[in-house]
């Protein structure tokens, strides 16, 4: 059985570049908690992944710097389906929370570990344009729970 990748579309394109620069600040805040662990770093990316995925993502501020960078770095437009972006941003949102939580409470291994999945996400996106979240989304759908 061959492994077929599976992303969810909404048919709305965005700037697949755009996205890249974002997530360039995400590994940023990102390793920056790695070093310095602060609930504050953690509850920014809360609030952040929360206007992008639930509120309005035009709110965002990761959002708003990389249309600053876009605009005067003048980023080529690059079409992708804004779906699998909203879907990695979930998955962000969620490690996030969990980072949050057990910085709240004091379970510094579990925070840098989500920490750590975050950065790695991040900078495959940023780097390599590699859409983890596809794989994510893939890896669920073939649990039962999840279809």
């Amino acid at each position: 059985m061959a492994f077929e990748l599976e992303c969810p579309v909404d048919f709305v394109p965005m700037n697949e570049n755009k996205a890249r620069i974002t997530a360039v600040f995400i590994f940023a805040i990102s390793t920056t908690y790695l070093f310095f662990p602060h609930w504050f770093i953690a509850a920014f990316l809360v609030l952040d992944f929360l206007t992008r995925c639930f509120l309005n993502p035009t709110y965002s501020v990761l959002n708003i710097a990389s249309t600053f960078i876009e605009k005067i770095a003048h980023v080529q437009y690059k079409a992708t389906d804004k779906g699998a972006k909203k879907f990695a941003a979930l998955v962000g949102f969620i490690l996030s929370d969990v980072i949050l939580l057990t910085t709240i409470f004091q379970l510094e291994e579990v925070a840098l570990l989500a920490a750590s999945l975050i950065c790695f996400f991040s900078f495959l996106e940023a780097v390599f344009g590699f859409c983890a979240g596809c794989h994510v989304y893939t890896l669920l759908s073939k649990i039962p729970i999840f279809r």
